[in-house]
């Protein structure tokens, strides 16, 4: 099946109607925003009362705060390998799990088996169930999670999760004095610097002090230390 067995520009049945329950807590029928299962409900509601329908952006996002209960409720049984979830395939006969992969913190998924491919966990729904509207997609996951048990993830998770995000990021290093392996492969070139008030001419290697900047375990970037 390809993507172009379902649809991606939707169009909402003026005569459909999505029978919602109310959000009951424990202080009455109200609307709790930071409840996963009240916002389901409520986004249910509101595609009632408005004439274009389903929420997209709202509804993607709630999705994605739920990934977990989503991809077990529609790919079961599947493995969580890092970043990726990885399920077999149920639109085709797929024998073995590998190719069907769901980045869990994008929605992004593809089956690299058949070149399917989606942008958010709404069309991942649509193309599960068999190449349906996303405007049902979109209802059907509203549906579920309206009816479902969210876990949400603790401080601790929360916490683990932004330090792993820190971790990856690039940092510059000075390092002086220049290695000398480094210095017998600089280019020889001139550079017309311009700041923020007037400008610089600076010839590379006359510059006593580079920044390296570490991009993988193979590889160093260059860049002129002062010069912005």
């Amino acid at each position: 099946m390809s993507n172009n067995d379902f649809n991606l520009n939707p169009e909402r049945n003026s005569d459909s109607h999505i029978a919602v329950p109310f959000c009951s807590t424990t202080s009455g029928t109200t609307f709790d925003e930071t409840d996963p299962v009240c916002r389901a409900k409520e986004l249910l509601t509101l595609s009632n009362a408005m004439p274009n329908g389903i929420n997209f952006e709202q509804t993607g996002e709630l999705a994605l705060e739920c990934v977990n209960e989503i991809l077990e409720h529609w790919l079961p049984n599947g493995e969580q390998r890092g970043n990726e979830y990885v399920a077999l395939n149920p639109t085709r006969h797929d024998g073995k799990p590998g190719s069907f992969k769901i980045n869990t913190e994008t929605g992004v998924w593809a089956d690299f088996a058949t070149d399917d491919k989606g942008s958010d966990l709404i069309n991942l729904v649509a193309y599960v169930e068999h190449g349906i509207k996303q405007t049902d997609a979109a209802v059907k996951i509203l549906q579920f999670l309206a009816k479902a048990t969210i876990h949400k993830p603790t401080t601790l998770a929360i916490v683990e999760k932004a330090k792993s995000k820190a971790a990856t990021t690039i940092k510059d290093t000075v390092v002086m004095p220049v290695p000398d392996e480094m210095l017998s492969k600089r280019p020889t070139f001139f550079v017309n610097h311009t700041g923020n008030r007037g400008g610089c001419l600076v010839k590379v290697k006359q510059i006593p002090q580079l920044v390296l900047q570490v991009v993988d375990s193979n590889a160093l970037r260059l860049r002129l230390a002062g010069c912005r």
